[in-house]
Order: structure tokens, then sequence, then C-alpha cells
């Protein structure tokens, strides 16, 4: 797959990140810090993306994946360590 580097504002636009462990909270950690109105879903949260949520710097639902999750999201990260979930995420 071709990629492209996107340039978008991203200030208090919607973004999901499935997945909440190391790579997971790098991504959410980028989108906050660009103004991102940032939710994750995941499972299992890391310490990382914890904090961030109990500073309230993102919104974090601890429980699985639902495809509607995706919906009016502008941007949506699939950062889990299964590859058939991050398929479903991209499709």
């Amino acid at each position: 797959m071709n990629h492209y580097a996107l340039f978008a504002n991203l200030q208090d636009r919607p973004c999901l990140v499935v997945g909440a462990g190391e790579v997971g909270a790098r991504k959410a950690r980028q989108l906050v810090e660009s103004g991102a109105a940032v939710t994750i879903v995941a499972l299992e949260v890391g310490s990382e993306a914890s904090d961030m949520a109990s500073r309230g710097e993102l919104k974090v639902e601890q429980r699985a994946f639902e495809d509607t999750d995706v919906d009016g999201a502008m941007l949506v990260i699939a950062a889990t360590s299964d590859d058939a979930l991050n398929q479903r995420i991209f499709d």
C-alpha cells in the first residue's frame, strides 16, 4: 500500500484510537498535542493512556471495539496487536 502524508487541522475534531498499549498511547498523545478530541477504545489500557485520561486529556472506553465506534470520527487509528482486528477497523 502506498502512503501519503496528510496535514489536517484536528483542533477539537473527534479522533479514535483503537488500542491503548505503547503504540496506541503514543498515537493518542500525538493527537492530543495536535488539539484533537481523542477517544481510546481498548480492552486493556496501559499506564500512559490511563494517565492521560485521568488528567482529562482524552476519553478512554475500556471495552471491545464495535464497528460503530468509527462513526463521526475524522481520523481513526488502529493500534492493536491483533492483525485481524486492525484489518476490520481499516475496512
